[in-house]
């Protein structure tokens, strides 16, 4: 039952029975407290709350019972004030605080305090509401509210066609205002150039300049494949969180992060299939757990972002193959030339020279046809180098030697290795060796298999042609072929300019 000290405080005129019912039959904790401090009321509600019998908690000081630490000096500053003035801000209006329980938890409670003042003293009594889950629940909706308004703006940036990078960038900066981080970087790996780096793009989002040095510290550090946090991702394909960056030992740029203030960050992959489109991280300014809501709304996020990059590729390859045509037209005279040349030149007859210069056109035709067919199920390379350099020489002429084991290309390397020769054939067709009566061509491979897999090893030797040198600049093909091997197939290619001929050794992954 509702009690008061008799000995300190008279009677109601209602009562003590009367009131310490209505108390207990409250759906609120009620407490009550003298001008002291001290606890005069306790109900049963107060008790399921705090977990303080009635029996405890009366005669106790309120302060040390329920406020936590750090409020309990402005507690009694409070009290103070408003016996010395009668003011009391937070008296007959209803506010939020957070209080704490038997067992020292704090939570968040909702609190009216209702003065009662005669001429002899001054109690007060408090209705509190636990709402610890009301809070969750509003916290909850304002997540979801701020993940859903992330998420629309960044299926709008997926839609719009603007500048590749601005939207990039835009990204970035909503996901760090989403998660609070203090700043985000994006990394664009591609393989193709170099398997076993990756660098920074320099698209970064910083919420304060404090943190701005971390740029520098990014940018001057090439990463290989399985280091730190963006190679780790890279590998693994899945995101990584870093709780506290200090105690990571594969974070690299630990001491670095620590002076600018940085403590926790997050790493995640954007994906197409298996291989990474794109790799994100993002730090804070205070240690932060692994938060699976935040992760979840990256991954939706990384769909988007996802489509926004492939769209940025697409373009790009349709911009590659929009020069490759403008390239080949401009070289159809060129090489159908060629072709009559080598007719004649290897002929006895005109029907003799009808017949070749007819068998290299069609060659020449197939090779083309090769390239726009993406379905293919498979094509063996030494076929491959025979149809694309037919037009130009031929082994039955001895101008041509292929010497190498059989090799079952895929598609996709069907396809880039028919631009490859061809381009190769033609350069030498109109100034290499094949250019010249007597030059030819040596063509060796070999496959390299070791545990991470299997090397294609191509060595395009020319021979007895006229005499070359480094070119002062690269033309388009030479460029297309480079792109092709080190971006189209993540292979290496090494070119010599011998007095006897050019050389070139690519390396290919298969």
């Amino acid at each position: 039952m509702f009690q008061f000290d008799s000995a300190s405080h008279p009677p109601f005129d209602v009562s003590d029975k009367a009131i310490g019912a209505l108390f207990d039959a409250a759906l609120d904790s009620v407490v009550g407290m003298d001008a002291d401090g001290t606890v005069i009321a306790w109900n049963r509600q107060a008790e399921t709350v705090f977990g303080w019998s009635r029996e405890e908690a009366i005669g106790q000081e309120l302060a040390e019972l329920i406020i936590p630490a750090a409020f309990r000096d402005g507690h009694r500053d409070g009290m103070a004030h408003y016996l010395a003035s009668g003011e009391g801000p937070v008296l007959n209006r209803r506010i939020r605080i957070s209080a704490i329980n038997r067992v020292g938890a704090e939570f968040p409670v909702e609190l009216s305090i209702i003065p009662i003042v005669t001429q002899s003293r001054a109690l007060f009594y408090g209705f509190l509401r636990d709402i610890s889950k009301q809070q969750s629940l509003e916290q909850q909706a304002a997540r979801d509210q701020a993940r859903d308004k992330v998420l629309f703006e960044i299926s709008r940036l997926a839609a719009d066609t603007g500048e590749f990078k601005l939207l990039l960038r835009r990204s970035i900066e909503l996901i760090c205002t989403f998660t609070g981080a203090a700043c985000g970087h994006i990394y664009l790996p591609e393989p193709a150039v170099n398997p076993a780096l990756l660098r920074a793009t320099g698209i970064w989002h910083v919420q304060s300049e404090a943190h701005a040095a971390v740029r520098e510290h990014t940018e001057a550090m090439t990463l290989k494949l399985g280091e730190g946090l963006p190679g780790s991702v890279w590998e693994m394909g899945e995101a990584i969180w870093v709780p506290d960056l200090w105690k990571h030992s594969g974070f690299q740029r630990a001491a670095e992060f620590d002076r600018l203030g940085l403590k926790s960050g997050f790493g995640f992959p954007i994906l197409h299939g298996e291989e990474p489109l794109a790799i994100l991280e993002f730090f804070w300014s205070e240690i932060r757990q692994q938060d699976d809501h935040v992760l979840e709304t990256i991954t939706r996020i990384g769909s988007h972002l996802g489509r926004v990059i492939e769209r940025h590729r697409a373009h790009e390859q349709a911009d590659l193959l929009a020069r490759e045509l403008s390239h080949r037209v401009g070289n159809l005279m060129s090489v159908v030339s060629v072709v009559f040349q080598r007719s004649i030149r290897h002929s006895t007859s005109v029907p003799d020279v009808e017949e070749k210069f007819l068998q290299r056109l069609q060659a020449l035709k197939s090779a083309q046809n090769r390239l726009s067919e993406s379905d293919w199920e498979g094509t063996n390379l030494r076929q491959l180098i025979r149809d694309v350099l037919a037009p130009y020489c031929s082994v039955e002429e001895t101008n041509c030697v292929l010497t190498g084991e059989d090799v079952t290309l895929n598609p996709s390397m069907t396809m880039t290795l028919s631009l490859v020769f061809h381009e190769l054939a033609v350069n030498a067709a109109k100034y290499g060796a094949l250019a010249a009566p007597d030059g030819n061509l040596d063509l060796r491979w070999t496959v390299n298999a070791s545990d991470t897999g299997a090397t294609l090893l191509l060595n395009w030797r020319e021979l007895n042609g006229p005499k070359v040198s480094a070119p002062q600049r690269k033309g388009f093909g030479s460029e297309l072929i480079l792109r092709l091997v080190e971006k189209g197939m993540r292979g290496q290619l090494d070119t010599e300019y011998d007095v006897d001929g050019l050389t070139l050794k690519l390396r290919i992954p298969i």
